[in-house]
């Protein structure tokens, strides 16, 4: 999906400040279709996106308990702590990354087009800006 083509969604909630926050990234690199603030259980704390709200929702909660079962996995065969997940497919790329103890950026990409250093410092950028407004 190009970004001609693709605006954000019609919104379910108000605009917050983490909505906002979210923004850059996609305006930055095109190939981003969903960026998702949700907490530990998958719920939806904010959103920029330019599918559905229900489908946006729907995926914090997917990919947030692909985090929390790796996490768990990791911890349970004590080999150390999990930092992100990237994970590449053939009909989207996707990057989940920790913002607090208890809450996640997950974003999605069309496919091959997150797998940069730009984009890695850009997603940090994004990470460390929600921790502060969040109070983490």
């Amino acid at each position: 999906m190009s970004k001609e083509t693709a605006s954000p969604s019609e919104r379910d909630m108000d605009v917050s400040i983490f909505s906002e926050l979210l923004r850059p990234l996609s305006d930055q690199f095109n190939a981003v279709e969903t960026l998702v603030f949700h907490d530990i259980s998958g719920e939806t704390i904010d959103y920029y996106s330019s599918k559905d709200p229900y489908a946006t929702r729907i995926i914090a909660a997917h990919y947030g308990l692909i985090f929390e079962s790796a996490k768990a996995r990791l911890k349970w065969l004590a080999l150390g702590t999990l930092a992100r997940i990237n994970i590449y497919g053939d009909h989207c790329d996707c990057v989940i990354s920790p913002v607090g103890d208890d809450s996640y950026l997950t974003v999605i990409a069309t496919p091959g087009t997150i797998d940069t250093d730009a984009f890695d410092a850009s997603l940090c950028r994004i990470v460390e800006n929600l921790r502060e407004e969040a109070g983490y």
